[in-house]
């Protein structure tokens, strides 16, 4: 029975996300933005426990904010989610000259510099508005660029998926056994973007990001050191006219004497300027993901951040 149920939740899921797709395939931007903007207003009140995490999680952070300044943020995260989820299927099919009066660069020619090292690079990226475009600036600059990622609950939408990320010559792996491919291709050359701002990999270590300890994905920051590739990060942000800008620079990789030590506190550098411009930009970052699920003091003290500063003292 509970094995019917599923096979009818994942097939109800299946149907709905192929109709998204087709609808935003058949859509003209401006009226998609509209459109799916209002469905992630929509389904900000329909899914109870999403809401419920983000306001406890804005709450957290902006502590000195009114019920109505969250409900307000609460709102537009759920609205940006729509219209990222639109710009991430539809923007990655426009030409370049099309692309690019969308998305614009902040720094084009540190951009470009960064995406053509010979030796690969390493980019650390995180769920800032429509994040599913950032491989695919790379791409339409004419350079290699691959991600990493979970396999999706359902098979036939995770197939969706990984076709969409693929476009424009993008390689996506899988995330279990994928990583021996991204070592590959970063010797020939490959930008690797990844996403470190979710409590999703068991490997990881405790930084501070906005203000509390946050389990952080450590194996981006581990390979750029031990392989000595090159690293930066990258932030897109939607602007008030529904344009985008990319920030990218270049990241000095810290060393001392204690490897875990050296991952944290390149990790934290990374955190602050993310949380920067989340709160700038605070409804545009996914506050219904349970960022601070895990707790420093079930794990051994080495991994985290506090451990180190404590020494200090």
């Amino acid at each position: 029975m509970a094995r019917n149920s599923r096979k009818l939740r994942h097939d109800i899921a299946y149907i709905i996300f192929s109709a998204a797709i087709f609808i935003i395939k058949k859509t003209p931007r401006f009226l998609g933005l509209r459109l799916f903007g209002f469905l992630g207003f929509l389904f900000g009140h329909i899914l109870k426990k999403e809401r419920e995490i983000t306001k406890k999680n804005l709450k957290s952070v902006f502590e000195n904010y009114s019920q109505k300044q969250i409900n307000r943020i609460t709102n537009g995260v759920f609205v940006n989610a729509g219209k990222s989820f639109f710009d991430g299927i539809r923007i990655p099919e426009y030409s370049k000259e099309k692309f690019f009066k969308i998305v614009r660069l902040e720094n084009e020619n540190l951009t470009k510099e960064i995406f053509s090292n010979p030796n690969g690079t390493i980019i650390l990226g995180s769920h800032l508005s429509a994040f599913e475009l950032k491989t695919h600036i790379a791409a339409k600059l004419g350079f290699k660029g691959m991600s990493i990622g979970s396999r999706l609950f359902d098979k036939r939408i995770d197939k969706i998926f990984v076709n969409l990320r693929e476009r424009n010559g993008v390689k996506y792996y899988e995330r279990n056994g994928g990583m021996k491919n991204v070592l590959k291709n970063l010797k020939n050359g490959f930008n690797f973007g990844v996403l470190v701002d979710q409590d999703a990999t068991n490997n990881g270590i405790f930084v501070n990001f906005l203000g509390k300890e946050a389990f952080t994905p450590s194996a981006p920051i581990k390979i750029a050191a031990r392989y000595k590739i090159p690293l930066a990060w990258s932030f897109l942000i939607r602007e008030n006219n529904d344009k985008y800008l990319f920030y990218i620079e270049r990241a000095e990789i810290i060393e001392t004497e204690n490897e875990t030590e050296s991952f944290i506190l390149n990790l934290e550098k990374f955190n602050d300027k993310l949380g920067e411009f989340i709160k700038k930009y605070p409804e545009q970052w996914v506050w219904m993901h349970r960022r601070w699920k895990r707790e420093a003091k079930d794990f051994p003290p080495q991994l985290s951040i506090s451990y180190y500063k404590e020494k200090e003292k």
